[in-house]
């Protein structure tokens, strides 16, 4: 997975996203599936009796009232006559093979619904997730500018995606300066145009509804 660029190192055993989860829904469901071949391989062993009276006869279907495919037959010309009898039962052993059938549908059914499910929903989020503080470390250009001078400012850094407000804070006393023309041009990176007097000023960022991150060097403004 390192040679070809797939593997994670925020991931468990450092294979890519979802893994591990894949490879327990299959072997799960290999599992069952070994299960349920080896119910429906079994085969009842068939059973003989030879020597047996009619009332015998009787008597051994009465006790055993699974019996299926019983076959009987008259032995020789003695008499009384005498009789073999074949049959095996094998109700019991269908009966727990469709059930189990029917777990192995279910559980294929929940354990691939419960897979594909959470690897579509995650995507989704992610998109709409508004990214945390801490990964906002923005960095402002140029860090110096002329006092009362219109000038235009690039803030580059992480999770500039969702900047809504771009401010410039300066020396005590001093009001802030909002930022115009902020366009957000992608995840890393912001431009916007201030308008500053002189003195050092801090830019400051506000993302969503995130508290506001400080960009650094400080704008020396001459």
């Amino acid at each position: 997975m390192n040679a070809i660029g797939l593997s994670s190192r925020d991931q468990a055993l450092g294979l890519p996203e979802g893994s591990v989860r894949a490879l327990l829904a299959l072997a799960l469901l290999g599992l069952f599936a070994i299960l349920v071949s080896s119910v429906l391989n079994l085969r009842p062993e068939r059973r003989t009796y030879s020597g047996l009276r009619e009332g015998d006869v009787t008597t051994l279907i009465q006790h055993n009232p699974d019996a299926r495919d019983i076959v009987q037959r008259q032995e020789g010309d003695s008499q009384p006559p005498t009789f073999q009898v074949e049959f095996y039962s094998a109700q019991r052993q269908d009966d727990f093979a469709k059930q189990m059938l029917t777990l192995v549908g279910t559980l294929m059914t929940s354990v691939i619904s419960f897979y594909f499910g959470t690897t579509t929903v995650r995507p989704t989020a992610d998109r709409t997730r508004i990214p945390p503080a801490s990964a906002v470390r923005p960095q402002v250009s140029p860090s110096t500018a002329e006092s009362d001078t219109p000038s235009d400012f690039t803030i580059t850094g992480s999770g500039l995606a969702s900047v809504t407000q771009v401010e410039a804070v300066g020396p005590p006393g001093a009001n802030p300066v909002q930022a115009t023309n902020v366009n957000v041009v992608n995840d890393t990176r912001v431009t916007c145009r201030l308008n500053l007097p002189a003195g050092r000023w801090t830019v400051r960022v506000t993302s969503g509804t995130l508290a506001p991150v400080d960009a650094t060097p400080e704008i020396d403004v001459a």
